[in-house]
């Protein structure tokens, strides 16, 4: 009797011992009292020691057993919330911003977690993702990355395995199907994070086992010729490259405009323009693309002293101005549409057409000065703006049809900000308005002379 006491004295001090010793992890979090209380019932009939928190919604278990608890549980549908019952159950408001982003990563967790889960050949799974946030001032983000473990019903195949690579990156922003490793209940690396397809610890080796397997017979077949048949043994071991390879490209689009060089002149020529805070203009940052939206390109220059004499003194001064409008909606509509009635006769649409297709660079009949000076040429908008400018020109000068006259008047605010000087211009010091008055003055204003000129017939013929 004394020795059957002893012994349970000593099982259960062992006991003790061990449960001393037993390193506790939690097995689940954020549980409702059903799921804690079913979770707890399951490990009871299992005998797996756990430790349940003050409130009840977290179950702590042999840190040791975690994956494997974890992986039972979710094949009997126990445990917490999974997929957007985590977003579902949320409380809409006092759930800061990492919380709300650590929810909506379990969400996503879990929905992958159902899907996976619903192949054959899969049994139980795990899903585990990264989205780094991208630091103000790094140079680059960091990609995302993800892992899965899988509960097999025997071999997956390489079809399945890059299946779940591409079913977790579709469902994660940035996360390429490469960023996605995928072990096994024994541990085994199906796929490897840095490698393309399903390219994991098993594929990598059948692939290393086919190069040495082909090595091997191509000597074999250099050989036996020469020493005779069956004299010949070879062995070959290759070394596979499992390193990640980084590939960075530089994508120009033909249908945009690339900066291949830029020159800044300095110059002391007011007319070119102004220096000083007056220079920093809306025009001056946007590329051509944009200035070609810009109807007028006009230098404004300082004001006079007694300007700015009264802009000081009205505006540093307590008064109140009223403004009264000068014009309204209806009344810009009706002038637009008296302006767009201004006649403009064929000869003077074919003068504003020819000083524009003379300044793009490459085209027929261009003068050799503007391929010498110029880098890019004006569209479209220039021929529709010096045309629209013209007209409204003609009514202010009292006249009810477009002359030439106005299209030479209007082609250096139309076109200024619409051609590009090239190196060579620029270092000499020619500026676009310099390129405009020397178009002008080359370009015949008379019908006859424009037509018969062999250079324009090109011009129009193109």
């Amino acid at each position: 009797m004394g020795g059957v006491a002893a012994l349970i004295m000593a099982a259960l001090a062992m006991v003790a011992l061990r449960g001393e010793n037993t390193t506790m992890g939690f097995l689940y979090t954020d549980l409702d009292p059903s799921a804690a209380a079913a979770i707890t019932e399951k490990l009871k009939t299992q005998n797996v020691p756990f430790e349940l928190s003050a409130d009840g919604t977290a179950v702590m278990a042999p840190v040791d057993k975690l994956a494997e608890l974890r992986m039972a549980m979710a094949g009997e549908k126990l445990g917490g919330k999974i997929g957007y019952d985590v977003l579902d159950e949320e409380q809409p408001f006092g759930v800061s911003a990492s919380r709300a982003k650590m929810n909506e990563t379990r969400a996503i967790e879990g929905e992958l977690v159902r899907s996976i889960q619903s192949l054959d050949a899969v049994s139980g799974a795990r899903v585990h993702i990264v989205m780094p946030e991208r630091a103000m001032f790094a140079a680059e983000a960091r990609p995302a990355t993800a892992s899965v473990t899988v509960k097999t019903k025997g071999r997956l195949p390489a079809e399945t395995i890059q299946a779940i690579r591409y079913l977790v990156s579709s469902a994660v922003p940035e996360l390429s199907p490469e960023s996605v490793s995928i072990v096994d209940q024994s541990g085994a690396l199906l796929a490897r994070a840095g490698e393309q397809g399903a390219a994991g610890g098993g594929s990598i080796d059948e692939r290393q086992s086919q190069i040495e397997a082909k090595l091997r017979e191509e000597i074999i077949a250099l050989l036996e010729p020469i020493v005779g048949q069956g004299k010949v043994r070879a062995e070959v071991a290759a070394q596979i490259d499992r390193d990640a390879t980084r590939e960075e490209s530089n994508v120009y689009d033909p249908d945009k405009q690339v900066i291949a060089r830029q020159v800044t002149v300095e110059s002391d020529d007011q007319t070119n323009e102004n220096s000083g805070e007056q220079a920093a203009t809306v025009g001056n940052q946007l590329p051509e693309a944009q200035q070609d939206r810009f109807m007028f390109k006009v230098f404004v220059k300082y004001p006079s002293f007694r300007e700015e004499f009264e802009i000081a003194r009205r505006t540093t001064a307590l008064q109140a101005d009223s403004i009264q409008p000068v014009l309204s909606g209806p009344e810009i509509l009706e002038l637009q549409s008296i302006v767009r009635q201004v006649p403009a006769s064929d000869h003077v649409i074919e003068y504003a057409l020819a000083l524009v297709r003379q300044t793009r660079v490459g085209e027929p009949g261009v003068p050799e000065f503007i391929a010498n000076q110029l880098s890019w040429g004006a569209g479209p908008r220039a021929v529709q703006y010096l045309l629209l400018g013209g007209k409204a020109r003609a009514l202010l000068y009292g006249r009810s049809h477009v002359t030439t006259e106005d299209i030479q008047a209007l082609a250096a605010p139309v076109l200024r900000h619409r051609i590009v000087t090239n190196f060579a211009a620029e270092s000499e010091g020619i500026t676009t308005d310099k390129v405009i008055e020397r178009l002008v003055h080359e370009t015949p204003t008379k019908e006859g002379e424009l037509t018969s000129d062999p250079r324009f017939q090109k011009i129009f013929a193109a």
